[in-house]
């Protein structure tokens, strides 16, 4: 592997970035320290260690089932099966549990399930899937973005967005590598919700201050479209426009663009390609690429070494969090090999 891949694997090894109980930290802070555990820190953390290299080594696959360990154990609510999105929480604070924390920690469990054979990993990720059916469903497709695990209820707050599709491959993931088809019906229901109203998640025109965190979303709806654009024609046409859609606002960031969203659009473009639906564009993707390796730091403290970080958080205050290091270490990992006989990843080890 490269050094910028090595150096990434290693930051999430030894930065301390998963603390002693298994728990992944969401975020360190050169003057504030690590921030609080989070279940969406925790469950990257279980796929990279899972999926970062093939196979995994020993410790790797040590360091995801500690994690897991703290999913089940720590962040699942057993009143309500959902997970908890921060642990532990702020005190007097209310605990939610998000759609988008609850859908990566049953990917985390499926890929658990799958490399330990622990049937108990399987039947925690089906439970909560069932349980956001129950709890935060909506009728036209879409889901509640949060839940009020305190007062039993989701908090009716602004109207879903496409990026909620990510559950969708969560769904799929449990029909069919876990055999559950149950979910296969509101997979496609949210699939189709999503194909409608996709565009005005990332519009033509956004404010420059806008545009960032819009591309990192509108890659999260792309990336839902992955287990089902292969055969699915209105998924596979939006899946290419929406590549499209994506670079222009990455180009459109002009340099400030984040590590996370250079990196799930490196990751988009392997996948086209390798469904057949966009050709590859080895220049840009090589320039994005090399984009992806400048974020990355090289600094004597540990705690910091290794991670991908935005432009202006590479000087003395800088900061780094779990989440844009995996993302962009799975990317650059991906990239190599297309130099090494051609990318070949199936969507379920995407994280």
């Amino acid at each position: 592997m490269k050094s910028t891949v090595t150096d990434g694997l290693n930051w999430l090894l030894e930065s301390g970035i998963q603390a002693a109980h298994g728990g992944v930290h969401g975020h360190y802070d050169s003057e504030f320290g690590f921030e609080n555990v989070t279940v969406l820190a925790t469950s990257r953390y279980i796929q990279a260690m899972l999926h970062l290299g093939e196979p995994a080594s020993a410790r790797q696959r040590e360091q995801a089932v500690r994690a897991g360990r703290f999913l089940v154990d720590n962040a699942l609510d057993l009143t309500t099966d959902l997970f908890v999105s921060e642990f532990p929480e702020h005190e007097g604070g209310s605990r939610k549990a998000s759609l988008n924390d609850c859908a990566a920690a049953i990917q985390a469990l499926m890929s658990l399930w799958q490399a330990t054979n622990d049937n108990a990993y399987r039947e925690c990720a089906a439970g909560c899937a069932r349980a956001l059916q129950t709890r935060m469903s909506r009728v036209d497709g879409a889901y509640f973005s949060s839940y009020d695990v305190d007062y039993q209820s989701p908090d009716f707050g602004p109207d879903a967005d496409a990026d909620q599709l990510k559950l969708a491959a969560a769904f799929w993931r449990l029909a069919e590598d876990g055999g559950l088809r149950e979910f296969d019906y509101p997979a496609e229901h949210m699939l189709r919700w999503a194909l409608a109203r996709h565009e005005t998640l990332l519009p033509e025109w956004v404010e420059h201050d806008k545009l960032v965190p819009l591309i990192e979303r509108y890659a999260l709806f792309l990336e839902g479209l992955l287990p089902i654009a292969h055969i699915d024609s209105q998924a596979a046409q939006a899946l290419q426009a929406g590549l499209i859609r994506l670079e222009n606002g990455v180009l459109e960031a002009n340099g400030s663009s984040s590590p996370q969203a250079l990196a799930r659009l490196l990751r988009l473009r392997l996948y086209a390609d390798s469904f057949g639906i966009i050709e590859l564009d080895h220049r840009e993707a090589a320039r994005e690429r090399d984009e992806l390796e400048q974020r990355q730091l090289h600094t004597e403290n540990r705690q910091l070494n290794g991670a991908f970080v935005l432009p202006q958080c590479s000087g003395s205050a800088a900061s780094a969090d779990a989440e844009s290091t995996v993302i962009a270490t799975q990317a650059l990992l991906m990239w190599e090999e297309v130099a090494d006989g051609g990318f070949r990843d199936p969507w379920q080890v995407l994280i």
